[in-house]
């Protein structure tokens, strides 16, 4: 069964990434990562827009009328009614953004003051725990078949430029260097093979690339390494954009999204090209989620109702969908590969048995010609320096704006209405 991770799982889009997958049978657990403390059952309305049905068909919580509504059903503000076993799959995880891309940059710099800092003086009072404060992470981050990244702010909720970028670049390329760690069939390259990095701000760093990309034999070394360390299990990262974002766009908000999505981009780039060299690893399918204006509704910030009214929209939920069915519905990449290690190998194979059954009973899986999942990602100018192919599209790296957000959507719908009308045995409405 496969495991979801989710950033931003309380954002406009990832509160709908949660309440579409815990409704996927073939996905078993929804890490949610959240700032909140209280992550009990009792607030997951708050937080994810999700109510729980008791046994007797009420709810065990959403208040009154909830336990009118039907299984999925939406209200007007877009929450959910799920069954407890679907409710039971989330995992919620309070997160602290700062610390843990603080403790990150330090363990890979080299560097231990963040980490004692983390720990103020404790350590040995605590124990092993808090001895090593990244075994907390690496049980967050690991085991993970997709991956979600919603996390996203605005200038004004950030209160400047540079928390912005604190929070939609740093704390987003975090979050993907820990998922690429510890799930990725090769792990995380060295920082040295990339241009972008943590609190470079999106300067671009080309000295070291040409060090880092030159010698593929000699990268191909590392490849044993992230194994090591990673469960092996990720299949499809989806990253939430925006329109038009560009890397050198001379606006704040599009051009750190542009900034974010290079720097997963090489990453998950150079992820693949070591796996075609050692040949018993799977690639990684990324998938930009590049939408227009967002319909938040409850949600929606002044400025974009505004904007509204003259330009195209997309609804927050139709990115959600879109997420979980580009995670269903990814192009197969497996063709019978095994993992190098023991554990990896067994989960591939179990991977291997699910997609069969899968395909037999969602007519979108079953057909190829429908899973493309976008456009292919054409190298920017950024990316050509650092030894990338310029101007070609990257193989199983997508994009998608609003039409193929909406078609990605619709192959989520099919698949439950396909899986519906199996489960009624092809009956017609009983009355």
């Amino acid at each position: 069964m496969a495991s979801m991770i989710v950033a931003g799982a309380t954002g406009a889009i990832g509160r709908t990434v949660v309440q579409q997958a815990i409704r996927q049978p073939s996905i078993s657990r929804v890490v949610a990562l959240t700032r909140s403390a209280d992550t009990d059952a009792s607030n997951y309305k708050a937080l994810f827009g999700i109510i729980i049905a008791s046994e007797a068909g009420g709810t065990d919580s959403g208040g009154e009328g909830a336990n009118k509504r039907k299984k999925g059903s939406a209200s007007p503000d877009k929450d959910v009614t799920v069954t407890p076993e679907e409710a039971a799959k989330i995992k919620p995880t309070t997160m602290d953004w700062e610390e843990f891309t603080r403790l990150w940059v330090a363990r890979h710099n080299g560097t231990g003051a963040a980490s004692s800092d983390l720990n103020n003086g404790t350590a040995d009072a605590a124990g092993p725990a808090a001895a090593d404060p990244m075994e907390k992470y690496r049980g967050i981050f690991s085991g993970h078949t997709y991956a979600a990244m919603c996390l996203g702010t605005t200038r004004k909720d950030a209160g400047s430029a540079k928390n912005f970028i604190r929070c939609d670049y740093d704390y987003a390329l975090a979050f993907t260097e820990a998922v690429l760690t510890y799930s990725a069939p090769a792990g995380l390259s060295p920082k040295a093979a990339f241009i972008h990095h943590i609190g470079d701000e999106g300067v671009s760093k080309h000295t070291h690339v040409e060090e880092g990309m030159g010698n593929e034999l000699k990268e191909l070394v590392t490849v044993s390494d992230g194994v090591a360390q990673s469960s092996g299990t990720l299949r499809v990262f989806c990253q939430v954009s925006s329109s038009h974002a560009n890397s050198r766009s001379w606006l704040l908000y599009t051009k750190t999204k542009g900034m974010a999505d290079e720097a997963t981009v090489e990453r998950v780039h150079h992820h693949n090209t070591l796996t075609t060299g050692a040949a018993a690893l799977s690639p990684v399918v990324l998938l930009l989620i590049q939408p227009g204006l967002l319909e938040r509704h409850s949600k929606s910030r002044l400025n974009e109702r505004l904007a509204k009214l003259i330009m195209s929209s997309i609804p927050a939920e139709t990115c959600g969908a879109a997420i979980v069915a580009a995670c269903k519905h990814s192009p197969a990449q497996k063709s019978g590969q095994l993992a190098v290690v023991t554990s990896a190998t067994k989960v591939v194979k179990q991977d291997e048995s699910e997609d069969m059954q899968a395909k037999r009973a969602d007519p979108v899986a079953a057909e190829p010609s429908k899973a493309s999942l976008g456009k292919p990602y054409v190298v920017t100018k950024a990316l050509s320096t650092a030894s990338m192919p310029g101007k070609r599209p990257l193989s199983h790296i997508y994009v998608a704006t609003n039409d193929m957000i909406k078609e990605l959507a619709s192959r989520l719908t099919a698949s439950a209405a396909a899986s519906e009308g199996k489960g009624e045995g092809g009956k017609g409405p009983s009355e």
